[in-house]
């Protein structure tokens, strides 16, 4: 057998492995089976208080609380049986009795025959990770109450709005119905001043109940409530014949459609037909200073585009993405006078989604936006 005259001798491999135990930042602490300390680096003292000359000898139970000998038995008891134990988390104290929290990997220690006398820890503070843990799990808590009370909070409002909808519905089909009476007395009368009153008093109404059936859907889409009564219609007929009703009272805008032939989509007539009117009123509402307002429905591959664009406020880059919110409104100079409840929206962002196509808006603040949605075709 050739000797490589390079190679430490036992001395030195003896001095080298003293002085990275005894250099080491993590605690290296041996012991025998009876649980002896027979080692004890810097490091150990460093974390347990203790010094060398008053570990060696002692039992490991010096830093062991006595609720935690029970896993002193389970280790030995590895280790005695030539096992490992890697990255056992625990509690140990120090020389005040102040507890901490260590990572410690125990590993067997032989003798020249084999035999297993003791065993070799290597222990880690992970005090500061136990607290981040301890904190990152206090504010998990906090906010899974906090969520807990905003969702209560959202039940019990929208129970409210339900009710009041639902309170206000009953007098406004009652004022309908005494607007359509009125009208039909008023069919021979000479004084124009009169029909044209009940026709804009009519038109109101049904803003109020569109207002109203807005946040009845709101509420239900809430609770997963929504149905769609879905059929075969031409949008374009429908986009037509919604803006003819919005320029009874929208006179101070054109509103311009091109039309074009029949676009026929299987949809819920009615809720498609509130995001168009939705999308156009507003287009009218934020665009004070203008007077057109054009919309127009494009067939694209499998799908049918319907845009509205105006040339008012425009909408700031930083609102962009939160149009769609429930209850967002932008907030600023150009629109405090502008009266609204921030659900229109979002809940048409919601009836297109449910048909399985898209919405969104292109927009720059002062140049007026362009709104956007999409529907599969028939």
């Amino acid at each position: 057998m050739t000797v490589d005259p390079h190679s430490p001798s036992g001395d030195e491999r003896h001095a080298l492995l003293s002085s990275i135990v005894s250099s080491s930042d993590d605690a290296i602490v041996s012991k025998t089976l009876a649980g002896i300390i027979t080692s004890w680096n810097p490091a150990a003292q460093k974390l347990f208080g203790h010094t060398e000359e008053e570990a060696i000898g002692r039992h490991i139970s010096l830093i062991i609380p006595k609720d935690r000998m029970h896993e002193e038995e389970f280790i030995i008891s590895k280790v005695s049986s030539g096992q490992k134990v890697d990255h056992f988390e625990t509690i140990r104290v120090n020389k005040s009795g102040e507890q901490i929290h260590i990572s410690v990997t125990v590993s067997p220690i032989f003798d020249s025959n084999g035999k297993i006398i003791g065993a070799s820890k290597i222990a880690r503070d992970i005090s500061i990770r136990k607290q981040l843990e301890a904190e990152l799990e206090k504010i998990h808590k906090q906010l899974q109450k906090e969520l807990e009370v905003s969702k209560q909070l959202q039940r019990q409002k929208d129970d409210f709005i339900g009710m009041v909808s639902h309170e206000l519905k009953t007098p406004l089909t009652s004022i309908n119905a005494l607007i359509q009476v009125a009208n039909k007395k008023l069919q021979n009368s000479e004084d124009p001043f009169l029909a044209q009153a009940m026709g804009k008093a009519a038109v109101q109404v049904r803003k109020m109940s569109a207002m109203i059936n807005g946040f009845l859907n709101v509420s239900r889409l809430e609770v997963g409530k929504i149905i769609l009564e879905k059929s075969a219609f031409d949008i374009r007929g429908l986009i037509a014949d919604i803006i003819d009703e919005i320029k009874l009272t929208a006179t101070s805008h054109e509103i311009i459609f091109a039309g074009g032939e029949p676009c026929k989509v299987v949809a819920d007539e009615e809720k498609i037909g509130s995001v168009i009117t939705n999308l156009v009123n507003n287009a009218v509402k934020y665009s004070p200073k203008a007077h057109n307002v054009e919309v127009n429905c494009t067939e694209e591959g499998s799908n049918v585009i319907v845009s509205v664009k105006d040339q008012g406020i425009g909408i700031p880059a930083e609102d962009v993405n939160h149009v769609f919110d429930r209850y967002y409104r932008v907030e600023n100079t150009d629109t405090k006078n502008i009266s609204g409840f921030g659900i229109g929206l979002y809940l048409s962002a919601e009836i297109i989604r449910e048909h399985g196509g898209k919405i969104w808006v292109e927009s720059v603040k002062g140049q007026g936006s362009t709104f956007y949605f999409s529907l599969p075709l028939e």
